[in-house]
């Protein structure tokens, strides 16, 4: 981070700025059914020799993206990425800086200037990190024709490479006081410009075994609150745990968290907040902006499980995963009603609720098990999309002995269990009788 005042000023803008590509623009892209995917900030350039003359090796990268896709690229390059920032006395400028590894073809340096101040109420997304995606404005104007146009296909118009947190970014949000409602920690509820909504305290029907994150009540704002209704609540609380804030990112601790739902066309997301971190939420919130969770805590277990197959009984290496202890996916039911979305970030794989349509054997594309050690991992890489999940836990040695028998794991998805607890063989027997879990075959690699 640099800052210059005086005489300088000029001259080291100048120096700042010499040699970058400008940007013509610059745009936030978020999953809608899938809470744990880091948002894509997508820096836009101009056609032609504006950007590929200073960036002659951007305009291979878009020649392999063309020929390849954004998943094949992305795979098979190397590219470091970081902010560089200059408060200059005009304006704030930050630069995104560019050094392609591989393909060799590519190899060097260019830089991608953007005038901060236009894009004030985004940097927030990115600041702690995420993905970055170069694309051109024929590019973008093409996405922005499609009406029903996904993450996915945001994503295939890019040059995707990830970046890691910024303090520039940081110190030019805090210092600008642009919004940053996604990174603020410390600010009290009575901050200027910070107002706290009103929210009132909902108690929840809770067993008397539930263990210490289970939700016992939410801090609600009367309209989400309304739009849920009292089963609405329920529904929700139960798929969430009270782990992390998912504004701070610090230990939500014993008090009712807040309840934040994002409602977006045709689909919404439930996360759990401190009341002081919370965004305050006046109504339905409709944009092209979804939530980014980057503190987003997931839990993982292995275990042997029984299996019926005609009158013999097989025991089989499972890994049940909850993907999402303090977000979930909401999606509308048959009445109209928001319900949770079990295992929205598995919607890819085709998992099912038990009982039939579970065929053992057939394994699931876009997904695959592996044994690492002690360890068993699943790696799960959503259909278009540059980015792969990976979540792991330790298995004994007859559950490693089963997975290779079988030449594979079942995966059981929910979010409605807590794995630490003694009690977990029978909620698991439990929920496989209900709608709150779906399985899947994933085969070994």
């Amino acid at each position: 981070m640099k800052a210059y005042i005086g005489e300088d000023a000029d001259r080291q803008r100048q120096d700042f700025t010499a040699g970058t590509v400008f940007a013509a623009g610059a745009m936030l892209v978020t999953p809608n059914d899938s809470p744990n995917l880091p948002p894509l900030f997508m820096v836009v350039v101009e056609d032609g020799p504006a950007a590929f003359g200073p960036a002659p090796n951007l305009r291979f990268l878009l020649r392999l993206l063309n020929e390849h896709g954004s998943v094949h690229l992305s795979e098979n390059s190397t590219i470091g990425t970081s902010w560089a920032l200059l408060d200059h006395p005009d304006g704030p400028l930050v630069k995104l800086k560019i050094e392609v590894v591989e393909p060799a073809e590519a190899a060097g340096r260019f830089e991608v200037l953007l005038l901060a101040p236009n894009y004030a109420g985004m940097w927030q997304h990115i600041a702690d990190g995420g993905l970055v995606g170069i694309t051109t404005t024929s590019r973008q104007r093409r996405l922005m024709k499609n009406p029903d146009a996904t993450y996915a296909d945001a994503a295939e118009t890019c040059v995707v490479v990830g970046i890691g947190a910024s303090p520039a970014l940081h110190h030019l949000i805090h210092t600008h006081h642009w919004p940053h409602d996604l990174l603020d920690t410390t600010a009290p509820a009575d901050t200027p410009g910070r107002p706290k909504p009103r929210r009132n305290r909902v108690e929840l029907p809770t067993s008397a075994h539930a263990p210490g994150p289970a939700v016992r009540a939410l801090l609600v704002d009367p309209h989400t609150q309304d739009e849920l209704g009292p089963d609405g609540l329920a529904d929700i609380a139960a798929h969430l745990w009270a782990v992390d804030c998912q504004t701070c990112g610090r230990p939500l601790g014993t008090p009712p968290p807040a309840l934040v739902v994002h409602d977006l066309p045709g689909v919404a997301t439930a996360s759990l907040h401190h009341d002081n971190c919370a965004p305050p939420t006046a109504g339905p919130i409709r944009s092209v902006l979804a939530p980014v969770h980057h503190h987003n805590s997931w839990s993982a277990r292995t275990l042997l499980m029984p299996l019926m197959r005609g009158d013999v009984q097989e025991h089989h290496a499972a890994l049940i995963v909850n993907p999402g202890l303090e977000n979930v996916a909401l999606g509308r039911d048959p009445d109209g009603r928001w319900r949770v979305q079990v295992a929205a970030d598995f919607r890819h794989l085709d998992l099912v609720p038990p009982g039939r349509d579970f065929v053992f054997g057939k394994p699931a594309s876009g997904a695959r098990a592996r044994i690492v050690g002690t360890t068993i991992a699943l790696d799960s890489t959503p259909p278009g999309l540059p980015v792969q999940m990976t979540y792991d836990a330790p298995a004994d040695p007859p559950v490693l002995a089963a997975a290779r028998k079988r030449g594979g794991v079942i995966l059981l998805a929910t979010h409605s269990l807590w794995f630490d607890s003694d009690r977990l063989d029978k909620e698991l027997s439990a929920i496989l009788h209900t709608n709150r879990i779906r399985l899947g075959w994933i085969g070994l690699a």
